[in-house]
């Protein structure tokens, strides 16, 4: 009669084995745990060594040399010029504001 009580409690009920296939939180943790690790040592073993400059740039022609060099030149010009346009700008609105402001009527005080 133990042996048959030993049985019937080591069989899962139905309910339990709906709940078979279902991932639980730590589970999902922990496969994204093993996915991100085997992710970091592909990557790792897929990494190319460094390049220097001049290595980068062997296969560069003399023309396409001079254009990244007009290029830089240009995008140098192109960064220095919002700096320079709000000192323009604030130079030129500094005296519009203050000739509006002295011909503009008064405004009346209305807190009285």
């Amino acid at each position: 009669m133990a042996d048959t009580d030993a049985d019937i409690s080591e069989k899962p009920s139905p309910w339990a084995r709906l709940n078979l296939f279902q991932k639980t939180k730590e589970d999902e943790s922990a496969t994204a745990l093993q996915e991100g690790e085997q992710k970091k040592k592909e990557e790792e073993e897929n990494l190319l060594p460094p390049v220097s400059l001049p290595a980068l740039f062997r296969y560069t022609t003399t023309p396409e040399k001079l254009q990244m060099l007009i290029a830089c030149i240009a995008a140098i010009i192109h960064g220095l010029m919002l700096p320079l346009f709000t000192i323009i700008f604030g130079k030129v609105s500094l005296p519009l504001s203050i000739s509006f402001a002295k011909s503009a009527p008064s405004i009346p005080d209305l807190t009285q």
